[in-house]
């Protein structure tokens, strides 16, 4: 049985409009044959290119994404350092005795099943659903690390799952947005207890 985490609103839409009257109402041209000159050469076909048969509007609709790329949120006190694949890492600026702490309030606050080893500072999440309007449902499970170099601390966070109906997600899109989703939250509940302690 899967333990699952209900997790933060997503408010922007993948579509315009759920009926798909917005692609199925467009008024477009009958397609036409392609001119083309006598001594210009057409590749229609190759190992890396392939021109798809023509897509109706209501197949167009459900792979329809107008949202903007998933933009990652300043952490007050801390510097991305890397970025690849599943995982992103934060150098934190100035080393918090209570830093480790504060994430674990973050994960709680949230409401997040979280397997605690602070001996190592690290963190594992259950599985947690993203409550996104989309046709599609999302869960998603981390693990969360908190290193010590050269007295700098180091968030460590990596996606370990991404499903949709029990199924593993392998789009590098889907899996940046919804691991970007997760560090944009850690960021904002540091940054909230931040303010609380020393912007007084």
């Amino acid at each position: 049985m899967m333990h699952i985490g209900d997790f933060y609103s997503y408010t922007y839409r993948a579509d315009i409009d759920t009926n798909r009257q917005y692609l199925l109402n467009q008024k477009t041209d009958e397609l036409q044959e392609l001119n083309i000159p006598k001594d210009f050469s057409l590749k229609i076909k190759n190992k890396k290119i392939q021109v798809s048969n023509i897509v109706k509007p209501e197949e167009l609709a459900d792979k329809l994404d107008i949202r903007p790329p998933m933009q990652l949120l300043k952490l007050i006190n801390g510097e991305y350092i890397d970025s690849a694949d599943d995982t992103y890492e934060v150098l934190i600026d100035g080393y918090c005795n209570s830093l480790w702490n504060n994430i674990i309030k973050v994960m709680k606050y949230r409401n997040v099943p979280i397997y605690v080893d602070n001996i190592n500072q690290q963190l594992t999440t259950s599985w947690i659903t993203w409550k996104i309007p989309e046709y599609i449902p999302y869960h998603s499970k981390y693990k969360i690390t908190l290193k010590v170099q050269n007295n700098k601390q180091i968030l460590i966070l990596k996606l370990i799952d991404l499903q949709s109906y029990q199924k593993s997600i392998t789009s590098a899109i889907q899996r940046h947005k919804y691991n970007a989703l997760m560090m944009n939250e850690i960021s904002k509940g540091l940054n909230r207890i931040y303010y609380a302690q020393y912007m007084k």
